[in-house]
């Protein structure tokens, strides 16, 4: 299973899911499998391996998002679901005392699943956390859409 980064689509920026973005990027991973872009999320999240897991929960434990139950209906991994439909799931969460605001939209067009993250940052501590941030970020989440698509096949 290759993952590779992309260009944010067209339909995700259209969205307009924050009021202005200072960070974007998407990760697609070509598969067999049909899944809403739901399971698709609360695959790569909630399933993740257990050398992914650990740094996520210490991550969102220090962003006091929501608690990380599975199959919660208003959570995925922590993350609010603002909104979930049969062509995309978008996911929030406001990291507020830092000033970083993220959205993760899953979409899973025909033979593909893509998972695209949006963010505000405000302010100079939002911005000196996400600069580093942004790294481990683009680090998992390829593991996670890789991991997710090898759960879905097997």
């Amino acid at each position: 299973m290759v993952v590779k980064r992309v260009p944010l689509p067209a339909s995700i920026a259209s969205l307009r899911v924050l009021d202005r973005v200072d960070y974007d990027d998407a990760f697609t991973a070509d598969t067999l499998c049909d899944r809403t872009p739901e399971q698709w999320a609360r695959l790569g999240l909630e399933h993740a391996s257990p050398s992914l897991r650990e740094p996520l929960r210490f991550v969102y434990n220090g962003f006091r998002l929501r608690p990380s139950i599975r199959d919660s209906p208003q959570h995925v991994l922590g993350w609010s679901i603002l909104t979930s439909t049969p062509t995309e799931i978008v996911l929030g969460a406001a990291f507020a005392p830092i000033g970083v605001t993220a959205r993760m939209i899953v979409t899973s067009p025909p033979g593909r699943v893509v998972m695209s993250t949006l963010v505000r940052i405000d302010g100079a501590v939002g911005r000196a956390v996400w600069l580093p941030g942004s790294l481990v970020h683009r680090a998992i989440v390829p593991r996670l859409l890789k991991r997710a698509a090898s759960i879905s096949a097997g």
